[in-house]
């Protein structure tokens, strides 16, 4: 079975995660995992989110050079299905998940919790005894369900409106 995302474009394919792989970040990924990053923002944000803040958070990045650089700092690992990006996380610095993004079409289907679990044994491989992240409202039950405790909520600012988030931690 084939599904468009109505917002990209982007095909992907319905394969069961049998068939998935693991692998590092390269370069000639940035287009597929910003438009990744999009999708799902736009398709899952809504429900935690005004359309206001998800236009906005959308948005991000600007420059395709800027997020370029910082998916190649740290370790960034993909989640891929024949071919297809299904997920993408990052750990930089060691001790600190900066991004964990999944296409909605592969949401609550594995793909998110094995690039997080390769994340968590590099981070353990570096001596980390714990990790730590910043959670939007749709990501935190996703860290509560990985053994994360809230720090701390706040709120950020990006282009004058306000984003809730929460300060995660957790012991490895």
């Amino acid at each position: 079975m084939i599904v468009m995302a109505p917002d990209t474009g982007l095909v992907f394919p319905m394969i069961p995660l049998g068939m998935t792989n693991l692998r590092r970040f390269q370069p000639h990924d940035i287009d597929a995992v910003m438009a990744l990053y999009r999708h799902s923002i736009r398709t899952l944000g809504i429900q935690e989110y005004t359309e206001e803040q998800v236009r906005i958070w959308s948005h991000f990045p600007v420059s395709r050079e800027a997020f370029l650089e910082t998916l190649l700092e740290g370790i960034t690992i993909l989640s891929e299905v024949d071919g297809v990006i299904a997920s993408f996380g990052q750990l930089n610095p060691p001790d600190h998940i900066a991004y964990l993004f999944c296409a909605p079409e592969y949401a609550r289907s594995g793909h998110a919790s094995s690039v997080y679990l390769q994340l968590e044994a590099d981070a353990r491989a570096q001596g980390e005894g714990r990790l730590r992240t910043e959670a939007s409202r749709i990501a935190r039950p996703f860290f509560e369900k990985q053994g994360y405790s809230i720090i701390e909520t706040e709120e950020v600012l990006h282009h004058e409106i306000g984003f809730e988030r929460f300060k995660m931690e957790k012991k490895i």
